[in-house]
């Protein structure tokens, strides 16, 4: 497994080696022990599938309260997965963008503190285990185009919940965002 750190702190993308022969290939999507050197603090709850068509934009969402650590691949297809800082600091509101597909395998980590969304390049199944159970009481989302974050997303048009077309800005919800 390769690790290799973002330029927000406590993000990471990870490689998984991968096994391949005349057959396919195996990898070990996760592994405690190997994970404990990415952070040991973080111990994963619940594991997630979503399926996306092309264009779904899903995000920007937190949990408030218990902040939610992340470890997000994809099975199939390709997305452009963004997290935000929310933690208080110089790098408050700051985002930063990978491309995830199911080919190359590689994971992203997202610490706890984060807000995270992403949008489907191609029909994508994306797996994710979180340290919290999802509770829908506890998620907020602010709005995928909020002009003071700037994300730049690879799509124009995207598809998006009735939740995440309305979603507010992230002044709006600012307050909520008490990640040490």
């Amino acid at each position: 497994m390769e690790i290799i750190n973002l330029s927000l702190s406590d993000a990471k993308v990870i490689k998984p080696k991968i096994h391949k022969d005349n057959r396919g290939y195996f990898l070990e999507s996760f592994q405690k022990e190997s994970f404990a050197a990415i952070n040991p603090d973080v111990s994963f709850l619940q594991e997630n599938h979503s399926y996306s068509e092309k264009n779904v934009l899903r995000g920007m969402h937190f949990h408030v309260k218990a902040a939610q650590a992340k470890l997000v691949r994809v099975v199939s297809g390709c997305i452009y997965d963004v997290i935000v800082d929310l933690r208080e600091g110089d790098t408050f509101g700051q985002w930063e963008g990978v491309y995830l597909d199911g080919k190359e395998h590689h994971m992203l980590y997202v610490p706890k503190g984060f807000a995270h969304g992403f949008c489907a390049i191609e029909p994508s199944h994306v797996v994710y285990k979180v340290s919290t159970l999802y509770d829908p009481k506890l998620e907020k989302e602010f709005s995928y185009q909020d002009q003071d974050v700037g994300i730049k997303w690879p799509i124009s048009t995207p598809s998006l919940s009735e939740k995440d077309s309305v979603a507010p800005s992230l002044k709006e919800v600012r307050e909520l965002c008490a990640f040490g």
